[in-house]
């Protein structure tokens, strides 16, 4: 089950250019245990978050999975991963919740809560299953990122950039790691053509897209590329509650704009309203 879609080789993903950031994270990604295979912990993010169903009885196996169950429950997206100074995963960074988007947050989650299944149609691809009580999900505090210390990093950014900014922000200094010096970019800039080309799925994949009016209308769950490898629609969830009737539609990658926030953050919008998408055909792949 293959979470990026291609209209060629999958392969085609990996000639797309990767940020400093991302390289420092792929070298220092700890490894997690799926079944008999150990896997770079960079391949949790944009994993969907499932919990068991009541039915799912002592004789359940999930050995010969080749999709997730119709009696599990999709309750949100793994975002990202906290790393420790000693190479640990400390937590597991979920978006769970929401309905269009609104109310979704991020929580926190114990790698001891997680069970990794393998799927059997695909080698190295596997589900994301939460094994706490659905309760105390629920109820978990938003997790906040300025709160990840100084002796941990985000997966997603990479140790020497959580070093970085960890250093910019005791000096007072601004992040210029997408700024042309030249013309120094700014918060609610718009992506230039060559920083929207190079933007990865690591970048894109789980994160929230708003409507012109700011209102958080669903996240990007896949992408769709070219025989050239370039972006060429984007797979955006709507609706749904905890991650139940989700509804993904494609929209062309033109459709969707990229702004800078702080930093090297990026904030995802489309001229399209919540009621436009919902009218939108199902994607199916």
């Amino acid at each position: 089950m293959k979470r990026i879609l291609a209209t060629t080789a999958i392969m085609a993903l990996t000639a797309l250019p990767l940020h400093a950031e991302g390289d420092a994270a792929r070298m220092s990604a700890p490894e997690i245990s799926v079944g008999n295979d150990a896997l770079s912990a960079e391949t949790l993010i944009g994993k969907r978050l499932y919990i068991e169903g009541a039915s799912d009885g002592a004789g359940f196996s999930l050995a010969d999975l080749t999709d997730a169950p119709d009696s599990w429950t999709d309750v949100g997206e793994v975002g990202d991963v906290i790393v420790g100074k000693n190479g640990e995963v400390r937590s597991v960074i979920a978006d769970i919740g929401g309905f269009l988007g609104v109310g979704e947050r991020e929580v926190a989650l114990s790698l001891d809560n997680l069970h990794f299944a393998a799927d059997r149609d695909d080698q190295g691809d596997y589900f994301v299953l939460y094994r706490g009580e659905r309760e105390l999900l629920e109820d978990k505090s938003a997790f906040d990122r300025g709160e990840t210390g100084d002796d941990a990093w985000l997966l997603s950014v990479g140790e020497e950039q959580a070093r970085n900014d960890r250093m910019n922000a005791d000096n007072g200094a601004e992040s210029t790691a997408m700024a042309d010096p030249g013309d120094p970019a700014r918060p609610g800039d718009m992506l230039a053509p060559a920083e929207r080309a190079a933007l990865t799925a690591g970048d894109l994949e789980g994160q929230p897209v708003e409507d012109s009016s700011g209102e958080r209308i669903g996240e990007i769950s896949d992408l769709v590329l070219t025989e050239d490898g370039t972006i060429d629609k984007a797979i955006v969830d709507i609706g749904g509650f905890l991650g139940i009737g989700e509804k993904p539609v494609a929209l062309p990658f033109s459709e969707i704009e990229i702004a800078r926030t702080d930093g090297d953050a990026i904030r995802l919008s489309t001229g399209h309203s919540a009621s436009e998408l919902e009218q939108m055909t199902r994607w199916e792949g």
